[in-house]
């Protein structure tokens, strides 16, 4: 089986409220491999560090570096509406000052973590707020179950800290990518596939 498919489901209700003139089965299925590839590309950088550190599980040490290295921000919190820096391969991962990530060009960073206390903001973890409690259950359930082939198929462990992080990451951008969908009258392939461009975890 396909793992993409495990988030038909969920690709399914994002849809269901947008104006589709053509074959749905076409966008639930390119939303889920989109969804899907957003999770693997997020344990993969955890799994490179955690080469790069000599570890065998990502904490949320390696997730505080990984967010420093790649300036992961959340794609709602900049005036133009979208995500600021963090590309695979960049500058900045080669030991390379960039300019674009300097404390001028700083942003809000809702996904941050509090490693002196131990804790994930709760603005994150309160996921019902923007999703509900009923459909975050079902939804973290498949998340959750991704995650752990993903992580299996890279040979990495991972902490609670980190997988609460990266399910709370994914519900923020499944209640976001409904809301911009469902903003087309008609909606088409080409004009999904460039929304989700823009939600894009990495450049």
């Amino acid at each position: 089986m396909d793992n993409y498919k495990i988030f038909d489901g969920i690709s399914a209700e994002i849809l269901k409220d947008c104006v589709i003139k053509t074959e749905k089965e076409k966008f639930v299925e390119s939303l889920s491999i989109w969804l899907e590839m957003q999770l693997f590309k997020m344990v993969a950088v955890l799994y490179i560090m955690c080469k790069h550190n000599g570890q065998t599980k990502a904490d949320k040490e390696t997730l505080e570096n990984v967010k420093k290295m790649f300036n992961l921000r959340c794609k709602h919190c900049t005036k133009k509406g979208g995500m600021i820096g963090g590309r695979l391969g960049s500058s900045t991962y080669m030991g390379i000052e960039e300019s674009m990530y300097s404390a001028a060009n700083e942003g809000k960073d809702i996904l941050n973590v509090d490693l002196k206390n131990g804790l994930i903001r709760p603005e994150i973890a309160n996921t019902e707020e923007f999703i509900g409690g009923a459909k975050n259950s079902k939804y973290s359930k498949k998340i959750k179950q991704l995650l752990s082939l993903h992580c299996k198929y890279h040979d990495m462990k991972i902490s609670k800290d980190v997988q609460t992080y990266l399910i709370n990451m994914m519900l923020k951008e499944i209640q976001n990518i409904k809301n911009d969908l469902k903003k087309e009258n008609n909606l088409t392939l080409k004009k999904m596939n460039s929304i989700l461009k823009k939600h894009n975890i990495f450049h």
